[in-house]
């Protein structure tokens, strides 16, 4: 059903994890329906009504726990594993993913954990051709990691690749503290190894890259496939690529999933630009990635994150890689002392769209300069962390996102695609604020591939019995659950394109600026 592709060289991780499958008792849901269906008052209460020769209170509805064989991940090691347990998947089986992302890769390796045949479509000719952003706060998506195979707690917490801030502060400009929170503040650093959920801070392309090592099969990559439209027939969608050389090809898949960005070309198809248009959220974002200056702890002891702002500018500073373990190589580029850690910078201002537009595309340079024209007299260690960054890393873009649409638009669209879903940005993308575009991309790959598990699984090896369910039911369950989800996401992340450049985003008070804004809007 699909052209293999090629690795192009990538290098393969020097430790890879044991390969994982979806546990044959969940199915990979990572849950079970509870034996418990009665707490001890509802007992009590039943067996009181049956005295008495009452009518008998109804059964509760039933609870999920947590799957003790694959301690709530979904999967189990497959060293450990019979191989009559390994999923099965029904003949001709077969998933195209448009976009190798971060939301892309982890539906492929979703998929790879299921059995579940898929093929990974990127217009990019390798895997290091675009650097893929800038860096990510691992928070809510720590969960969909876990039902990756990476551990996000302890010792083992991404592979090593992972730093966990302890302290966040803001400031004014001059330096003047205004609000502090953090493992630091609140007396609590010893305990972070033992805690169960700890927010991580690593670079986009590094966690890409362990979700891309752990894909066992890399011959399911096809790089150099730019989608150039699809088709629908009863049991199977079409797909016209072309490649660098600008040939066609077709390939056939059972279902197409658009992971290919906020310009998704399979978004644009299914659903179209008028019902939901990208909208401008009237900032500008300014990224930079620079060797941690040693002139001040905010950036030397690899575990702070601070953010500076005037009510109009705001400049956002946190790790990017530890000490010794730098990934972008900013060092290089500057010819200043190495293994000193690295550190990425995020700038943002409110101007016009056409201006921003216009700023964006007059390259790094020009970037940088903005950013030193606004920022170049703000505290230590600001100045030097600008004027130490690269142009090779440092972009810059106009922040914009989509209304998230009701299920029924979403599921249909203006092609009455059934064959067709999406995930991450291309469904519902969002500003950059609140870190949670990866997040929801991930949680979104974990939940469609559990979807797409419940509808390919071959019901017919398993001993017990099991209701076999419509891939357009399934579908539908997985877009309404994630448009749910991520439709509050969207709203805050816009929320705060706009508070983040006002007073609130320098308001006294040792809480997050989401708290503050919070707070003002309760008041």
């Amino acid at each position: 059903m699909s052209s293999k592709g090629n690795t192009n060289g990538e290098e393969e991780s020097p430790s890879l994890p044991s390969q994982k499958i979806c546990c044959d008792k969940c199915h990979g849901e990572g849950s079970i329906p509870s034996r418990k269906r009665r707490t001890k008052k509802q007992k009590r209460e039943y067996q009181l009504a049956k005295e008495n020769g009452l009518p008998l209170p109804p059964l509760p509805p039933p609870t999920m726990e947590p799957c003790q064989v694959c301690s709530g991940t979904g999967l189990v090691d497959m060293r450990n594993s019979d191989i009559d347990l390994h999923p099965k998947v029904k003949e001709g089986t077969h998933i195209g993913i448009i976009g190798a992302g971060i939301g892309g890769m982890a539906l492929a390796l979703a998929c790879e954990h299921r059995n579940i045949p898929y093929t990974l479509y990127e217009r990019d000719e390798s895997f290091d051709e675009r650097s893929q952003g800038y860096g990510l706060t691992m928070q809510q998506g720590g969960k969909a990691l876990q039902a990756l195979g990476l551990a996000t707690t302890g010792n083992d917490r991404l592979l090593g690749k992972g730093i966990h801030s302890k302290r966040h502060i803001v400031y004014l400009p001059d330096g003047t503290q205004v609000g502090e929170w953090g493992m630091k503040k609140w007396g609590r650093e010893g305990k972070t190894k033992d805690a169960k959920r700890q927010n991580a801070h690593i670079a986009r392309q590094e966690l890409r890259r362990l979700i891309y090592n752990q894909i066992q099969d890399k011959s399911r990559i096809c790089w150099g496939h730019k989608l150039k439209s699809y088709s629908e027939e009863e049991d199977a969608a079409n797909m016209i690529f072309q490649d660098w050389q600008k040939t066609t090809i077709k390939q056939q898949a059972s279902i197409i999933v658009g992971a290919d960005g906020i310009r998704s070309v399979v978004r644009k198809q299914k659903i179209g630009e008028e019902a939901s248009p990208m909208r401008y959220l009237g900032c500008i974002v300014i990224l930079g990635i620079a060797p941690c200056p040693q002139s001040s702890d905010l950036t030397s002891d690899n575990e702070s994150v601070f953010q500076t702002a005037d009510s109009i500018t705001r400049l956002y500073a946190m790790p990017f890689a530890k000490r010794g373990k730098e990934t972008a190589g900013a060092a290089k580029f500057e010819n200043v002392e190495t293994g000193q850690g690295e550190t990425m910078w995020q700038l943002s201002f409110p101007m016009d769209e056409k201006d921003a537009i216009e700023l964006s595309k007059k390259g790094p340079i020009a970037l940088k300069d903005e950013a030193l024209r606004r920022c170049g007299e703000w505290h230590i260690p600001i100045p030097q962390l600008l004027q130490t960054t690269p142009e090779q890393l440092i972009s810059g873009y106009p922040v914009y996102d989509r209304e998230v649409l009701e299920d029924e638009m979403f599921r249909s669209g203006t092609s009455n695609a059934q064959r067709v879903t999406l995930l991450g940005d291309a469904a519902h993308p969002m500003s950059p604020f609140k870190g949670q575009g990866a997040n929801q991309a991930l949680l979104d790959a974990v939940l469609l591939a559990r979807a797409l598990y419940t509808v390919f699984r071959d019901r017919n090896s398993e001993k017990s019995e099991s209701i076999d369910i419509s891939l357009e039911d399934a579908l539908k369950v997985y877009e309404h659950e994630m448009l749910k989800r991520s439709k509050p996401k969207v709203k805050a992340s816009a929320e705060a394109a706009h508070f983040l450049h006002t007073e609130l985003a320098i308001q006294e008070g040792d809480i997050t600026r989401g708290a503050a804004n919070a707070k003002s809007t309760s008041n």
